[in-house]
């Protein structure tokens, strides 16, 4: 998709498809300069509000004119209360009203940038991009039929004030960056795992050395026995597939404003080894390596955001399958970080492949550190679909992450970091148990992985339940979401929407 700002008035532009964001009982924003064009599109919304249309957030009308001024068809996007508008309601109604425009099979759709109160052009223009692009993001490689409805080839946005050009060209080419980071995780979550093994993510990671400020570095299992990680090499003893180890880095040009080190889990298959899943628990277990997924997309997008900050990217990946050479509970592995744990269940096996990421993080001395996993099913109990949790050992990082996910509208809620839980770990034979007693999984989890934090700033990014969905909604696509690539992004680069 080429995405394009417009150098023509809206007046002066011919489209065949135009969205026009309208504000309930207030209509269309008025274009700088452009008073008898806003006149026409108010009496244009005048019309589709006789035929029902409320412009309320995530309303959307369709009116087709033969032969308009402006365009054929003008697609009609609610945002709802002006007084309320926030950037997300702009990325729904942009993917809403580009995937109508794909239904219509058109290729090529205006959109007319509204004017938000207390949000410049640049980010409105932005949130507008990533909900075009990542609202028309579709998995079809596997796909025999033909294709149902056009893709958009050309995406023209108009801004409300010509003066505003520079600065929304600047913000499309970030929406750019940010959506295709989002798309990559999204491919790569999506693909079936006998094409996602760990080697396979190896081999994408490595598609990024020799970059301006990449290093890349793949420890394999060879690498693991010498290093003596044996929470990775535990989990993988089951599989066919080869564990690896994937340490990416990205150094801006001048000295480092901090180091920040992203752990994801890769756990690329994940059938619970003998403490096995049902059919349905299973189902979906390819999404198991979505944090390591988000990690490749983030470092996909850093040499075109170019932050200031130095980016390490730590990737624990191993498939746990169930045979005659798998872990067992009762098993003690000897971690890297020199503890032991003793297995209790062998589908609480993204923690075992974490601490060994995480303490390898830790020992770089970074300034802070931040990973990402699908970890525990007890999330989605605790807080839906919809928002993803944070724990971890520094408020004042946890509270920056918060308020990014405010303008990326990638949720996050803060569970507390409870350690009267911690007896739950005690065991017998080994230093820990890798498993506490039912209740409050997802905290107990993350007490599990502050033993191989140190003293390194850190915070804990469950995402199990918001990182695959079942059905398409609002800008998330059916399947992979790709859920805290933006947010991620835009924490180590700040940028208009920061």
């Amino acid at each position: 998709m080429k995405c394009t700002v417009s150098r023509s008035a809206l007046g002066a532009l011919r489209a065949p498809a135009l969205t026009v964001f309208v504000y309930e009982k207030s209509g269309p924003t008025a274009q700088n300069g452009q008073k008898s064009v806003a006149t026409a599109l108010r009496g244009l919304s005048e019309t589709a509000a006789a035929d029902g249309f409320r412009a309320r957030a995530g309303d959307l009308f369709t009116l087709h004119q033969r032969g308009g001024k402006i365009a054929d068809r003008i697609l009609f996007a609610g945002l709802g209360s002006p007084k309320s508008v926030k950037l997300d309601d702009l990325r729904v109604a942009a993917a809403k009203a580009a995937r109508q425009a794909e239904k219509l099979q058109q290729k090529h759709l205006a959109l007319a940038l509204p004017a938000v109160e207390g949000e410049s052009a640049a980010a409105v223009a932005q949130a507008v991009t990533e909900g075009v692009i990542l609202g028309t993001y579709r998995f079809r490689r596997y796909k025999t039929s033909a294709e149902e409805r056009a893709r958009l080839a050309t995406v023209e946005l108009v801004p409300a004030d010509p003066a505003d050009g520079r600065a929304v060209r600047g913000a499309l080419s970030r929406a750019q960056a940010l959506g295709e980071a989002v798309c990559f995780a999204r491919d790569l979550v999506n693909e079936p795992a006998e094409h996602t093994t760990p080697t396979r993510l190896a081999e994408q990671a490595k598609s990024f050395a020799g970059r301006d400020g990449y290093t890349v570095t793949i420890h394999d299992k060879e690498d693991l026995e010498r290093l003596g990680m044996g929470g990775i090499l535990g989990v993988s003893r089951g599989s066919d597939q080869p564990p690896v180890f994937i340490e990416m880095r990205y150094t801006p040009p001048e000295k480092p404003s901090k180091t920040v080190a992203l752990v994801g889990k890769g756990v690329t298959f994940d059938s619970g080894g003998l403490n096995l899943k049902n059919a349905d628990g299973m189902l979906t277990m390819k999404d198991d390596m979505s944090g390591a997924a988000n990690i490749l997309g983030i470092f996909h997008a850093l040499g075109k955001l170019k932050p200031t900050c130095a980016v390490i990217g730590l990737i624990p990946s191993a498939e746990n399958m169930p045979s005659g050479k798998a872990y067992r509970p009762g098993d003690v592995l000897h971690m890297y970080s020199g503890s032991t744990v003793e297995v209790n269940n062998t589908d609480a096996e993204g923690r075992l492949l974490l601490a060994d990421g995480l303490w390898y993080g830790h020992e770089q001395h970074p300034d802070e550190m931040i990973d990402m996993a699908t970890l525990t099913g007890a999330a989605r109990q605790a807080l839906g679909d919809e928002i993803s949790a944070v724990l971890g050992t520094d408020q004042a990082l946890i509270d920056r992450l918060l308020a990014q996910t405010r303008r990326s509208g990638e949720s996050l809620w803060q569970l507390p970091l409870e350690e009267r839980y911690w007896d739950d770990f005690k065991s017998g034979v080994a230093d820990m148990l890798n498993t506490g007693k039912a209740g409050g999984g997802t905290i107990k989890a993350a007490l599990f992985l502050k033993r191989y934090v140190g003293d390194t700033p850190w915070a804990h990014l469950d995402i199990a339940s918001t990182a695959f969905r079942e059905k398409a909604k609002g800008y998330q696509a059916g399947g992979a979401t790709g859920v805290m690539v933006r947010t991620i992004l835009e924490y180590l680069a700040p940028g208009v929407s920061s």
